[in-house]
Order: C-alpha cells, then sequence, then structure tokens
C-alpha cells in the first residue's frame, strides 16, 4: 500500500538556494529513514511536492509540513492511496529550483504554479463571499431563533 500526496504551498519567507539545499538535505536524509520519496519543485514564492511512501508515515510528514514555519496557505493538490507505483523510486527527495537561470528550460512548470496560486486566492475570496451570503440569508430568515420563539 502507498500514499502520494502531491501539494503547492507559499515561502513564509524569502529562500537563498543555500535555504533550499539545507531543506533538501535534511529531508532527503529524513525521507530515507522511513521509505518516503518524491520531489520538491521551488519557485521564487512557491513549493511543489509530491510525497509518496507508507501511508501512515506520509500522514505525519505532510503533518509535520503543515505546520512548519517555512509554508503557508498549503493547498492539497490530490491525495492517492493503493496499489500504486512510485514515481520517484530512489529520490528520497529531489530539488528542482526554477531560478532564473532555468527560466526557459522550466518557464511552463513555473507559469503552472502562479496559476495554482491565483487560482488559490479567487477560490478563497468565493469561499469568503459564500459564507457570507449563507449566514446573510441565516441571519434574514430567523433561522437563528430558538424554534417555538
Amino acid at each position: 500500500m502507498l500514499k502520494r500526496i502531491r501539494y503547492v504551498s507559499e515561502f513564509s519567507r524569502q529562500m537563498s538556494a543555500a535555504d533550499l539545499e539545507q531543506l533538501t538535505a535534511r529531508s532527503a536524509a529524513s525521507n530515507a529513514e522511513v521509505g518516503i520519496t518524491g520531489v520538491l519543485v521551488a519557485t521564487g514564492s512557491m513549493f511543489f511536492q509530491v510525497l509518496e511512501g507508507d501511508p501512515a508515515r506520509v500522514d505525519e510528514l505532510f503533518a509535520r509540513i503543515s505546520g512548519d514555519g517555512r509554508h503557508r496557505q498549503v493547498l492539497v493538490l490530490e491525495v492517492e492511496q493503493g496499489d500504486l507505483a512510485r514515481l520517484f523510486p530512489g529520490w528520497p527527495m529531489r530539488k528542482l529550483d526554477l531560478s532564473d537561470e532555468s527560466v526557459q528550460r522550466l518557464g511552463s512548470v513555473r507559469a503552472i504554479l502562479k496559476a495554482i496560486h491565483a487560482q488559490r486566492i479567487v477560490m478563497q475570496n468565493l469561499r469568503g463571499a459564500l459564507e457570507q451570503a449563507v449566514w446573510q440569508e441565516v441571519v434574514s430568515s430567523g433561522a437563528l431563533k430558538e424554534p417555538g420563539a
């Protein structure tokens, strides 16, 4: 049984190439100990990551990532679980840094990550508008009153 999580997040602060190297090296060592494989894609302000391995181990790692101060606005794109083949066998953590030098080769990946981020903002705005509309309907309909009041 294998679990795979794909997610994106924003950097909570600017990260240098050295910061990313250190993060990747630590992650690779830690992941190798527990059988997790995957890839980390970093661009100027965003991460895209794929994690795969034992379901309990992947869940533990993802919980730590979600609470890690280097990430904000963590958005799960997809979760798969079952009899899956690893996409990144032998890669306890591989990093792709979409720095300015690689923009020509990986420009489409960078554009996709930016579009996902923009879509997230749209979804947050729509969710807020929906919640406000529902709340206004609840208040105006009197649904907050006690039954029989």
